[in-house]
């Protein structure tokens, strides 16, 4: 539901590391991780440049949640690295 890529947005959005069906994606969607290749996230924040204060603005915007119990079966912290790319680091 949205105006297709152009060619110049595609080349500039692929990465090597995408599969041959997250490229097909990008092309067909606009965007690498859709269908089998979602993974819901969060984004919690722009870059920083102190990372203890995501764990604050985590705790500001979800305090009142935390208080009800909520079972998890796997949480990942991901950071994005300077190639734009995400990586698991807890």
């Amino acid at each position: 539901l949205r105006t297709p890529l152009d060619q110049a947005e595609i080349d500039r959005r692929m990465r090597p590391h995408l599969t041959k069906r997250q490229a097909a994606n990008l092309r067909h969607y606009g965007y690498p991780h859709v269908m089998e290749d979602f993974r819901f996230h969060m984004t919690l924040t722009d870059r920083l440049d102190e990372p203890r204060i995501a764990t604050r603005a985590a705790e500001s915007w979800f305090g009142g949640v935390l208080a009800t119990p909520l079972q998890l079966s796997h949480l990942s912290l991901v950071g994005e690295d300077t190639e734009g790319l995400f990586r698991v680091l807890q």
